[in-house]
Order: structure tokens, then C-alpha cells, then sequence
């Protein structure tokens, strides 16, 4: 294996085509840069200087290594380079999943700002259910995940919220409930609720159904849909109301109003929480940019959601 600091050596004598000259430009002595230039030709096994009194020429053998020289020192160079960025948190890739609702206000802004001050590093989105993250997470199938609380213990996985929104009540539009501006959940009780499937998430389910308990009835409860669009559409569609994250109610949507849910001293209960979770054991630097994004846009989100 040939030294790097051989090549280096090579490349500035064979630039200069005069040893002296060539050990200035390296600060080294000349009679060291000659036995240099002497081992490096028998490792290689040819001659790559023409040498006499007055001039220093390259042989064929010569000029056609100085091309491969070059390249490998430019290789080398850009691998570290590389390394150093990556290491840094500023190139490579970043694979983040997200839950469905996020995507409405919450996850632009911190899409945005995040590719503005880390252009260079690749992101790659996927919409996931809060269990399905988990997995990825604890598969190594992701890098950072955006979530509602799992309802479960987890010790791989390191959780921290970032933001909170409020809940609301999804109404289609001719429900008698409609022209309120506040809706108390036990004038709820005989609706037919649309959920999502606790399997997808425990912590919200568990969340929204506790809701209802401490409002004095139990959900009835005549269908189940993965994904926030879905729900939103059947609630429009009349079939049923449903509890969702304030963030689901911007955009313009026909056949449904959202109307925010009488405290009733419920307190906290009423807001969602919004958890950046990663894998406890795996360092990640261009993850932790993220996150620092993360967190000013969620603290931001807060407070707009709470001001409202």
C-alpha cells in the first residue's frame, strides 16, 4: 500500500521537475524528498523520473501515475470531506416518518427551514402511523419520527415533546351543534363517533376515549379509518363526528366544521402532544439538526394553537 505522503511528494516533483524546488514547495529537505521518490519507485516497480545534471523529466510510467496520483489524492480529499460534513450534520440523509396530521401546518414549517439551513443533506419523508413509527425506530428503518404518544413503554426509543395543539370536535355541517363556538362533549353522547384504530395508536385512542369517560359517556363508536382525510370525509359525509388535532382543522373543507370542546375542567386532556422520538443508542448529527428545527417550530405551532 502505497503512502499517502508518497503521493503528495511524487505529485510536487513530478509539478516542479526540480527537486529543490519541489522540497521548498513540501518544507522538507532535499536529500530525504530523493530517497522518497526512490522508495516509491520500487514499491511501484519502475522508474519515474529521468534524472541527469541539468534537468528531471517524467518516463512515460511516470506521467501516466501522475494522472493516477492526482485522482486518488482528489478521491481521498473528497472522501474526508464528505466524512467531515456527515459527521458534522451538514450532507448525507436523513429519514424521517411522520404521522398524517403534521403534514397540515406543523411539518412544512420545519421542512422548510430545515432544507434552507442544510441544503446539502438528503430527506426522505414517509407518512407513518404512531405504532408503525415505533417500529421503523426500533428497526433502524428511520432516523427521527414524529408522533402522538405511543401508549406504551418503549426503552429503545428516546421521547420528547416538541409541541402541543389543541383538540377539536369534527362536525358535519347540518349537525345541531354546528353554530355553537364551543361544543361540551356530553352534548356529544348520542352521536356516532369515527375513530382511529387504537392499534395505530394507543395514546390518542386512549386520549380521546378518556375524553368522553370524563364527559360522562362512552363513545359509540361505528367506524375506524387510518388516515385524518379519510375521517374528515365521512364526517362530511354525515356518517358519524369525530375528535381530532387542531391542525386538521386549517384548510377549507366542505361539509364539515370544527368547533373547539367546552373545558369542563378537563384541563391538559384537551391537548394533543406532538413527540420527536429517536433511537436511544444511534448518533446521528444531521437527526439532532432536525430536531433543534424541530423544536422552534413546535414551540412557535404552541403558541399559535394556544393564542387562538
Amino acid at each position: 500500500m502505497i503512502e499517502i505522503r508518497l503521493l503528495r511528494q511524487f505529485i510536487a516533483v513530478a509539478e516542479e521537475l526540480h527537486f529543490h524546488r519541489a522540497a521548498e514547495r513540501l518544507h522538507m529537505a532535499q536529500p530525504p524528498l530523493s530517497q522518497a521518490i526512490r522508495r516509491l519507485e520500487s514499491e511501484i516497480g519502475a522508474p519515474l523520473f529521468i534524472r541527469n545534471n541539468r534537468n528531471v523529466a517524467l518516463t512515460p510510467a511516470g506521467i501516466s501515475f501522475l494522472d493516477t496520483a492526482r485522482i486518488m489524492l482528489e478521491t481521498l480529499e473528497t472522501g474526508v470531506e464528505q466524512a467531515r460534513r456527515i459527521a458534522s450534520g451538514t450532507s448525507g440523509s436523513l429519514k424521517v416518518v411522520f404521522v398524517g396530521t403534521l403534514h397540515f401546518n406543523f411539518l412544512p414549517k420545519v421542512v422548510q427551514a430545515f432544507r434552507s439551513s442544510l441544503p446539502d443533506v438528503e430527506l426522505m419523508l414517509r407518512e407513518g402511523t404512531t405504532a408503525e413509527q415505533v417500529s421503523a425506530l426500533k428497526a433502524g428503518l428511520a432516523d427521527i419520527g414524529l408522533m402522538r404518544r405511543p401508549g406504551i413503554a418503549v426503552p429503545e426509543l428516546v421521547f420528547e415533546r416538541i409541541a402541543r395543539e389543541e383538540i377539536m370536535v369534527a362536525l358535519p355541517e347540518g349537525h345541531a351543534q354546528a353554530a355553537e363556538e364551543r361544543v361540551s362533549l356530553a352534548a356529544l353522547a348520542q352521536d356516532n363517533f369515527i375513530v382511529t384504530p387504537r392499534s395505530e395508536g394507543m395514546g390518542f385512542y386512549d386520549q380521546m376515549i378518556a375524553l368522553c369517560n370524563a364527559a360522562g359517556f362512552s363513545p359509540r363508536i361505528v367506524q375506524e379509518a387510518r388516515q385524518i382525510e379519510t375521517i374528515a370525509g365521512l364526517v362530511a359525509g354525515g356518517l358519524g363526528i369525530a375528535l381530532v388535532p387542531a391542525s386538521v382543522s386549517h384548510g377549507r373543507r366542505d361539509g364539515i366544521v370544527f368547533r373547539r370542546i367546552a373545558a369542563e375542567g378537563m384541563g391538559d386532556a384537551l391537548f394533543l402532544d406532538v413527540l420527536a422520538a429517536w433511537h436511544a443508542s444511534k448518533s446521528a448529527p444531521a437527526r439532532d439538526k432536525f430536531l433543534e428545527i424541530a423544536r422552534q417550530a413546535g414551540s412557535l405551532i404552541s403558541r399559535e394553537y394556544q393564542a387562538e
